[in-house]
């Protein structure tokens, strides 16, 4: 009931002219794995009246047959001139929603959201390489998005032969390549940023990219730290495997008694 009625004032049905003007979006990956996100949203209501705007950032993913869970921290929301927006962080199913805006408080015409946090979990180690995948903008939108820039900063620069990128926009389960995917050269003729680029997307439709670097540019945690990761992330699969161990270990235990009995 609470949602039905916040969606009233936050996710009511758009009309022709409410938009995302622009959808700009910075990522900085730490030598520590993390990630330090801003992302510049300048919202359009047009002539509508409303309270502000649900932000829903998918917490987990599958990659590879293995579920990885990310941890979203030190969130802020404030305009352009650094004024703070009211928000609140609500964990609702696979998503973390920022509800930001006030019931108290009407907004109208064009606006900027200033949004910045930290992601962990969110770099995946393998043997000769590491990789961001990253939904830079969700599939939960309900009005297009004009333009979308996402530019990602490694923390070390790489030859460009070493750097794999991927950018995919669109449906979930039919996106197509981005308008532009730029690779950005520093004097030595090295790359340690790359640039994403796409035109409008309608309503329902995300960005999503993928980069991988050779080893050693970020930290990798130790073997522990990775187990610990991985049962949190897929806990569920594995008390159901143990639970099926269980029992198929009682009821070959009973036929066995069984067996001695007769």
């Amino acid at each position: 009931m609470i949602f039905a009625l916040a969606g009233l004032f936050y996710a009511a049905p758009a009309r022709a002219n409410e938009k995302i003007a622009d959808y700009d979006v910075s990522i900085s990956v730490s030598a520590e794995a993390a990630l330090s996100v801003t992302e510049r949203i300048t919202y359009d209501y047009g002539d509508l009246e409303k309270h502000g705007i649900f932000r829903s950032i998918p917490l987990s993913y599958k990659a590879r047959g293995v579920n990885y869970d990310l941890k979203l921290s030190d969130f802020t929301v404030t305009d352009q001139n650094g004024d703070a927006h009211p928000f609140e962080v609500i964990t609702q199913g696979n998503y973390l929603r920022l509800k930001i805006g006030e019931e108290g408080r009407i907004v109208t015409g064009l606006r900027t959201y200033l949004i910045t946090y930290r992601a962990d979990r969110a770099i995946k180690f393998f043997a000769d390489y590491d990789e961001l995948y990253w939904n830079v903008i969700g599939n939960e939108w309900e009005v297009p998005i004009e333009q979308v820039k996402t530019e990602i900063s490694l923390p070390q620069s790489f030859g460009a032969e070493a750097i794999k990128a991927e950018c995919a926009a669109g449906r979930l389960e039919s996106a197509g390549g981005c308008v532009s995917t730029r690779y950005v050269y520093g004097a030595d003729n090295t790359v340690s940023r790359l640039v994403f680029a796409n035109d409008r997307l309608d309503p329902g439709e995300g960005l999503a990219v993928t980069v991988s670097w050779p080893k050693g540019g970020v930290a990798e945690p130790n073997f522990f730290a990775q187990v610990i990761d991985y049962f949190k992330s897929n806990w569920l699969y594995i008390a159901l495997a143990l639970a099926l161990f269980f029992i198929f270990y009682l009821v070959k235990s009973r036929r066995r008694k069984k067996a001695l009995n007769t």
